[in-house]
């Protein structure tokens, strides 16, 4: 369907829906940039729910809330990536990271 362009996957839905899952299509969209697509897969018997349309918008509005928060990590991960700062393997944010690798390096040895 996609010609071998996209990756795909799927994932179970922390689903206010019956066994909801959740797919994504990850298409190229640029030499560095992707589109992702997300669909909702809900079972028929779901529709059968007194409550299936409160339950439904429920569930899109925390997929949306989940994706724009993911998305904002991913953007500035990204940025992160491409910057010309070289000063080291870790920020001088990320000193108690060095911290706990050196006391495991020698509680190791």
């Amino acid at each position: 369907m996609c010609g071998g362009t996209c990756t795909w996957a799927i994932r179970r839905s922390c689903s206010l829906l019956l066994r909801s899952r959740l797919l994504y299509r990850v298409l190229p969209d640029g030499p560095q940039r992707v589109k992702l697509l997300t669909t909702l897969l809900v079972l028929p018997e779901a529709k059968q729910m007194p409550d299936y349309e409160q339950r439904l918008a429920a569930e899109i509005e925390m997929l949306k809330t989940f994706h724009t928060e993911d998305m904002e990590v991913c953007v500035a991960v990204q940025k992160g990536m491409n910057s010309s700062h070289s000063a080291g393997r870790l920020s001088h944010l990320e000193v108690p990271i060095w911290h706990i690798q050196r006391y495991l390096a020698r509680k190791l040895r």
